[in-house]
């Protein structure tokens, strides 16, 4: 499958260019272009001698880094759990998400769509996401020929959601179908 390493490359030996205010689109989105510009100033500004970047994690918030999906467990007809490991460690908490670069047909050919996951589960090398395919998504149709060994993009983590298992007595929490995803590593 297609999808590996397509994201915009940070090039960590010029200084990050300030984005002008019509470049911000002013939906809220995560991460914004302001958000990337001040990651990509920490990283030029923190860079270590002889190119080795301060951030060498297998997730980036910027680049996408290509992760191989491993086992594909079916929850229902058009439900599954995906397995995606790296050959790095990762770093992952609780209420995080991560952004998945998605190559999809258009009139055009071939372009390229951002989806936003909550890990379920993850190791120092690993994470699940569960994935619900609709019958005319973007996502969808390219989940639908997934197999494993497949190479897909992930970036991320973003989110700064704080939990501690001791912080609250009681918790009450409401969510239906996906959405359940990011309340599950809560309720473990």
């Amino acid at each position: 499958m297609d999808g590996l390493q397509r994201g915009a490359s940070v090039d960590e030996e010029t200084e990050p260019e300030e984005p002008k205010v019509g470049d911000c689109c002013g939906e809220g989105c995560n991460p914004c272009v302001y958000d990337i510009y001040r990651e990509s100033l920490k990283r030029f500004k923190a860079k270590r001698p002889h190119g080795i970047s301060a951030d060498s994690l297998g997730l980036d918030k910027i680049e996408f880094k290509p992760f191989r999906l491993t086992i594909i467990t079916p929850q229902t007809k058009d439900t599954s759990i995906y397995r995606f490991e790296s050959s790095e460690r990762i770093s992952i908490k609780i209420g995080q998400h991560l952004e998945l670069l998605v190559p999809c047909q258009s009139e055009n050919g071939v372009k390229e769509v951002v989806r936003k996951y909550s890990p379920i589960a993850w190791t120092v090398t690993s994470f699940d996401v569960i994935i619900k395919r609709y019958a005319n998504g973007e996502a969808s149709k390219y989940f639908d020929k997934a197999e494993p060994e497949d190479v897909m993009s992930w970036r991320g983590p973003y989110g700064n959601f704080s939990y501690r298992k001791d912080d609250q007595e009681q918790l009450v929490i409401l969510c239906a179908g996906t959405g359940i995803a990011p309340v599950i590593p809560i309720i473990r």
